[in-house]
């Protein structure tokens, strides 16, 4: 396979998420390879909007589910939700006029104003979250979603919700508990901090410039 190939694999991930014993030498963590991770740490202010960030996967996978248990759970407890829903925007809004659904938006903006964090469990969705330092209610739907959130759940950075048992009362608990759970906003905090520290494009940039110069002749 081109991975069994490669001189260099690089894996936009974090050791202290996906800890790997004996990686192989021409593999490497460089961390999340999202913008925000290579700025200085943020101060964590309380933030001004009461938003709820609500994202499903690019590759349509049925999980529209999600999306609707939110969107009422929410309505509950008075958050504003928006929707990133890649391919079902127009038929979300026609099940929920008013609320506001995307097909893409930046999750570098919005996540920095929101008070938590719901998706279907995908890597890069929960390393964005982890990155921003925003509590999480993951839903994993299929693939390697349910590993991906228990070692989110494991670091202690959201609560998980089986997707058997997804329902409007499901999710508004699960949303309830990450918000009241002063050790999630701490973990998240912590993980935040340290990743943006970081510099996952600078070190990825440094360690295929390496690999190029040793292939010289």
């Amino acid at each position: 396979s081109p991975v069994n190939r490669a001189d260099v694999v690089l894996h936009a991930t974090d050791p202290e998420f996906d800890p790997v014993p004996n990686l192989p030498s021409n593999h490497h963590q460089v961390g999340p390879l999202t913008p925000a991770s290579s700025l200085a740490p943020h101060a964590h202010d309380e933030l001004a909007d009461s938003v709820a960030l609500v994202s499903i996967s690019t590759d349509m996978q049925g999980e529209e589910a999600i999306v609707h248990s939110a969107i009422e759970a929410l309505a509950e407890l008075g958050i504003t939700p928006v929707v990133t829903a890649p391919g079902r925007a127009a038929q979300l809004r026609g099940d929920h006029p008013g609320v506001r659904i995307e097909e893409f938006a930046s999750h570098d903006v919005l996540l920095p104003r929101s008070r938590v964090f719901i998706t279907h469990a995908g890597h890069g969705s929960v390393m964005n979250g982890l990155v921003y330092g925003v509590p999480m209610v993951l839903v994993p739907w299929s693939r390697d979603q349910p590993g991906v959130a228990r070692r989110a759940l494991d670091l202690g950075a959201g609560a998980v919700v089986d997707r058997n048992s997804l329902s409007g009362s499901t999710m508004r608990a699960a949303i309830e508990e990450v918000l009241a759970d002063a050790a999630i906003a701490q973990s998240v905090r912590r993980v935040s901090d340290r990743l943006r520290t970081q510099d996952p494009a600078g070190q990825a940039c440094r360690i295929l410039l390496d690999a190029s110069e040793d292939r010289r002749p």
